[in-house]
């Protein structure tokens, strides 16, 4: 009887431990999720901030109506080139983040030139969703920022380094015309 009780006794402390170490780990995964669900957020105001409802230029003018990116701004796949008249522009939406994803939906916009000297754009039909995956890593503002900093022209770069050659010319001159000295700023971008 005494052995029967002991194994009752030990059987109930070792749940109890158990019992104890499970409301240990669901108390450590509540924090990190907790934790990634705040990171996400603060990732997400700031994209908002930095994108929401503005004009940025594609580093590369791939066509499509989705365009996916690793974490290092290289694009998966092999999405086709257009012209940077009509796919370089993007009019940002909606920008979130969730996980380890950064998705921001636009509309693509072409760049027309009124006079034959002024750039402006004009939306088109096509809508475009970008996705940037970070799978070996948390969302961090840093990383955000330089994978869109590979993703999209920032401000130290030169959109004329960007077009094809025989635009180059054209770029340069309407940009000096301007007086923004061949910065991206003239096309528009965003900070980061």
């Amino acid at each position: 009887m005494f052995s029967q009780n002991l194994r009752q006794a030990n059987f109930l402390a070792s749940l109890n431990k158990r019992f104890v170490a499970a409301l240990l780990s669901l108390a450590i995964f509540s924090s990190i999720t907790s934790f990634a669900a705040d990171q996400d957020a603060a990732v997400q105001d700031n994209l908002r901030a930095a994108l929401g409802d503005k004009v940025v230029t594609l580093r590369n003018f791939y066509s499509g109506s989705f365009l996916e990116f690793h974490s290092d701004g290289t694009v998966v796949g092999q999405p086709q080139i257009d012209s940077w008249t009509l796919s370089s522009k993007v009019q940002i939406a909606e920008a979130r983040a969730k996980g380890r994803r950064v998705v921001l939906k636009g509309k693509r916009l072409a760049v027309i030139f009124q006079d034959g000297h002024t750039p402006s754009y004009r939306p088109t039909d096509q809508n475009l969703e970008l996705q940037i995956s970070f799978p070996d890593e948390p969302l961090e503002a840093e990383k955000v920022a330089a994978a869109l900093k590979q993703v999209f022209i920032s401000p130290g770069d030169k959109m004329s380094d960007f077009v094809p050659d025989f635009w180059r010319a054209f770029v340069v001159r309407e940009l000096e015309k301007n007086g923004s000295s061949d910065s991206a700023n003239a096309y528009g971008h965003t900070d980061f």
